[in-house]
This record gives C-alpha cells, sequence and structure tokens, in this order.
C-alpha cells in the first residue's frame, strides 16, 4: 500500500469517526429534547388536572355598615378579603391555600354587613382537610368568630361551606371541582 492510499484510508476513517461523533450528538441531542418535551408536557398536564377546592365563607361583620358600592370592590371589601387572606395564610393550610374574591355584601342586622367570599384550596391530597377544619381554623383565628382585623364580628355567623360549627361529630367533605 502506498502512502496516498493509506492517507486516505487514514482520512476516510477519521471522517467516519467524525460522522459517528456528529450522528451520535445529534441522536443524544434529540432524545435530550425529547425527554424535554415529554417532562414539559407531563408537568404541563399535572397542571391542567390540577383540582382546586371551591369554599365558600360567610360571615357578619357588626362595625361595617352595608352601602352599595361595597359590591364594587372598594377599599373596605379589598380589606375584608385580605384579612381573610392573612389569617389563611399564616396558617396550617398556608400550602394548600391559593386566594379569596368576594363574592357579596349584603345588609344585615341593625347597620350591619353580610360578608360572601369565596376561597380556592389546592387539592394536592396531603393531610385531608374538609369544611370543619377550615371552620375550626376561622373560628380559633378570629377570637371565637369574634374579631377579624379591625372588623368586629357577629357571634356565630361564620359559616365555611353551609357548615356553621354546629356539633364536631358532623364532618362533611367539600365538593371538588376541576378548574
Amino acid at each position: 500500500m502506498d502512502w496516498r492510499r493509506c492517507l486516505w484510508r487514514r482520512n476516510q476513517d477519521l471522517l467516519l469517526f467524525g460522522f459517528l461523533i456528529l450522528v451520535l450528538s445529534a441522536s443524544t441531542a434529540v432524545s435530550t429534547a425529547a425527554t424535554t418535551i415529554s417532562t414539559s408536557s407531563s408537568t404541563a398536564s399535572s397542571v391542567s388536572n390540577l383540582q382546586l377546592i371551591h369554599v365558600t365563607i360567610n360571615f357578619t361583620l357588626t362595625n361595617v355598615q352595608y352601602v352599595a358600592n361595597l359590591n364594587d370592590k372598594n377599599n373596605v371589601a379589598l380589606n375584608i378579603t385580605s384579612q381573610v387572606e392573612k389569617v389563611l395564610q399564616n396558617s396550617s393550610l398556608a400550602p394548600v391555600f391559593t386566594s379569596c374574591h368576594s363574592v357579596s355584601y349584603s345588609p344585615g342586622p341593625n347597620n350591619s354587613t353580610k360578608a360572601v367570599l369565596s376561597c380556592l384550596f389546592k387539592n394536592d391530597s396531603s393531610p385531608h382537610f374538609d369544611r370543619y377544619i377550615i371552620y375550626q381554623l376561622l373560628d380559633s383565628k378570629t377570637q371565637n368568630t369574634t374579631k377579624l382585623g379591625p372588623y368586629t364580628m357577629e357571634p356565630k355567623s361564620l359559616y365555611v361551606n353551609n357548615y356553621g360549627g354546629q356539633s364536631s361529630t358532623s364532618k362533611f367533605n367539600m365538593t371538588v371541582k376541576k378548574v
């Protein structure tokens, strides 16, 4: 074999070796991209399958006189909602608590205001909780349903999904809705 043929053969081998490296690199990149896309789509799928628990919270405030523009989400309405959110954010339910928003305000007895809020909780199936647990937490954090930040609550006016602290033996599970 003369030196030209040997050189040509060596270049072919190097070219083949380089091509294999290029193919392997491309294959690894495609495999990594496919894994990333697969992981992203499964994450997106799990996010889209996230179930939220809707909880309705009702209570009456005795030191807030009802006015029609409370339903327009004015500063007082936003503050009432934020007071409930603070209680939930600073509680054992904080990891699963998402947010609250006011649903409505209406006139109550003796110039008071009835508030209806809707709060969302993540259904992450960690420690099971139900409306009884949320009620107990709100009841204890509002000094037995008497004080919510600067607001005075009508005692016994707190309800969570129609549960108002009747008896400790009646626990009900909440409805889970896909959002």
